[in-house]
């Protein structure tokens, strides 16, 4: 047995206390006597003596001496080593990524993944703490320490693959960040790839297969303005039979291909769609050990272009070069109005007042969002652009030097990238997690700007970094705004719907994380992404040789159990017991509470210990 808190073993020297209580508060009852004068002499030697009685025995004194003691007792936090019901606390990381899918193990390495926690998990003590983690895109922890096996096997069943990569490393920093008593959990990672930390016992799942994949799918416009799909192809290990391509647009053929595959040569394969638009679904068929990677969606045509909005009086000159370049539709509007700014992938706010921006991608042209990192120190006139962060997006090759600015306000930015820059900056970028704006801190009236050549340049990389088509790789979680909506329903490719709850007038996307079309619908509203394929560093399917030392199973061992809640009970039992054996022995009239009793006249036994 183990004592928390030894200290608290001080409190057992009340126990002598008690016993001089009991000693010193000797009582004797009242009795009618004719005379005093024969116990003169008796009352002088009384007082010559201590009032002390004799210690004799007494139940009702060893209830109490055994009540202080369970008290002092409990105090000291004490514990007991049972053997067979604990051990260290462990965590068990378990990757979820698309690599997980492959049917080298039966029916897939996640399947035998699962298999295996479950086994250790049958295994730990009755008292053992274990947690679960997730390693998929971002690390999850799907439960925390418990000792509850059927909550944690029901865990690790439920845990499902995903089409995205796998951030194993920070799962593993997740994994082995908390402390049990101290004491850090000892971490098990159950992936087909071993950990970079030697402190992390790897259960080695998958055999390994060679395996063909699209490693990537996009689309870009020709010289005739029609659409081009462009298809990656890649063989990871062994030989494949020749294969066919096929390219659907909404549910239909349009295009395929025989190819070949060998390790260790990609090839790109060249599609011309000319102006079909849509979503378009490529397919490797044939057989292979990740089923995941052989197919790919992206839309194709203006079904893949951005939606803009603008904001502001009537542009000739805006409104010009946004026609001119590649966008799904522009709409402008003379009214602000931030709940409706949801409809659109992008929008530009041309010379309105500043205003709050709600989540969303913003091109702002002689205006500001007051909840951008940015302040303003004034105005500026008469500059000259002559510094250009020429690898940036957004100005790669827009050759803006020479561009003078007449009049706009200064702007001193706390964080985001100043790409453009006179004496003062004229070109500032910002993103986060749910905003993304480009600034120009001048109206377009105040500059030489739009009879520049860089002008179309700078718009077209303006769009194309802030709204960027509908493409999302796997595992992006979108934040959009709301409007005054308060859910949507989002329908993912399997077809099975999931409501999202507005939360600070935002829509707060869940993970997604399986190649094909997101549709985001609430009452007549509907925007669309499309994952166009599987993580291609999920396709190659080696596994590395298993570790020559065997790996360590997690034993039982001693559980701490406190004793403190039974020492409290004790205590209580015995106090109540020494007042029942009390009320037993003082006659019915004496004690408080009882028929014909009255408080003034109650009389203690001469064997009550106070």
């Amino acid at each position: 047995m183990s004592l928390g808190a030894p200290g608290a073993l001080w409190w057992l020297a009340l126990i002598p206390l008690v016993i001089l209580f009991y000693m010193l508060r000797a009582r004797r009852e009242a009795r009618s006597v004719p005379s005093t004068l024969l116990w003169e002499r008796a009352t002088r030697d009384l007082v010559a003596r201590l009032p002390m009685r004799r210690l004799e025995r007494s139940l009702l004194l060893l209830l109490q001496i055994l009540a202080v003691a369970a008290v002092a007792l409990a105090l000291a936090r004490p514990s007991l080593a049972l053997p067979g019901l604990a051990g260290n606390a462990v965590v068990l990381v378990i990757k979820t990524g698309a690599s997980m899918q492959a049917t080298d193990e039966d029916p897939t390495r996640l399947a035998a993944a699962q298999r295996e926690a479950l086994v250790m998990v049958a295994h730990l003590g009755a008292r053992q703490p274990a947690a679960l983690v997730a390693a998929g895109t971002r690390p999850v922890l799907v439960a925390d320490f418990t000792t509850d096996r059927a909550l944690l096997a029901a865990a690790i069943r439920n845990m499902k693959p995903s089409d995205a990569g796998s951030a194993v490393d920070e799962a593993l920093t997740l994994a082995a960040s908390p402390r049990v008593e101290g004491r850090p959990a000892r971490v098990h990672l159950f992936s087909d790839h071993p950990p970079s930390d030697p402190r992390v016992q790897w259960h080695r799942v998958g055999q390994g297969a060679p395996n063909a994949a699209i490693t990537s799918a996009s689309a870009r416009r020709d010289g005739r303005g029609g659409t081009q799909v462009l298809v990656r192809l890649e063989a990871f290990g062994g030989t494949f039979p020749s294969r066919t391509l096929v390219v659907a647009l909404d549910g239909r053929p349009v295009a395929q291909r025989e190819v070949r595959l060998v390790p260790g040569a990609p090839q790109t394969l060249v599609f011309d769609l000319g102006a079909a638009s849509g979503i378009a679904a490529v397919t490797l068929q044939g057989k292979d050990a990740l089923p995941a990677d052989d197919r790919a969606a992206l839309a194709v045509g203006r079904e893949g272009l951005p939606r803009v909005l603008v904001v502001g009086d009537a542009n000739p000159v805006l409104d010009a070069v946004l026609a001119a370049v590649a966008t799904s539709n522009v709409t402008r509007t003379d009214r602000i109005a931030p709940d409706e700014w949801g409809r659109a992938d992008l929008v530009v706010l041309d010379s309105v007042q500043p205003l709050p921006l709600p989540p969303g991608a913003y091109m702002l042209i002689g205006t500001l969002g007051i909840n951008l990192p940015v302040q303003v120190d004034g105005t500026i006139q008469d500059q000259v652009i002559r510094s250009v962060v020429a690898t940036h997006p957004v100005t790669r090759l827009a050759d803006l030097r020479g561009v003078r600015v007449t009049g706009g306000f200064a702007m001193h930015s706390r964080a985001g990238s100043i790409l453009a820059e006179g004496d003062a900056p004229l070109v500032w970028v910002y993103e986060s997690r749910d905003i993304r704006a480009v600034v120009l801190p001048f109206a377009l009236n105040q500059s030489d700007l739009p009879l520049h050549p860089a002008f179309p340049v700078l718009v077209a990389n303006a769009i194309d970094w802030l709204a960027g088509g509908r493409q999302a790789a796997p595992g992006d979680a979108p934040v959009i705004p709301a409007g005054l909506r308060r859910t949507a329903m989002l329908l993912p490719p399997d077809g099975v719907a999931v409501t999202v709850r507005a939360r600070d007038g935002v829509f707060a996307l869940p993970p997604l994380d399986h190649v094909g079309l997101y549709r985001l619908r609430a009452e007549g509203w509907e925007r669309r992404w499309v994952v166009s394929t599987v993580d291609s560093r999920e396709s190659d399917l080696v596994v590395a040789p298993a570790p020559t030392s065997p790996v360590a199973s997690e034993t039982s061992q001693s559980a701490q159990v406190p004793l403190t809640p039974w020492l409290l009970g004790l205590a209580a039992a015995l106090m109540a017991g020494e007042w029942m054996l009390w009320a037993r022995t003082v006659p019915k009239s004496q004690v408080p509470g009882r028929r014909g009793g009255h408080l003034r006249e109650r009389r203690v036994p001469e064997d009550r210990a106070r």
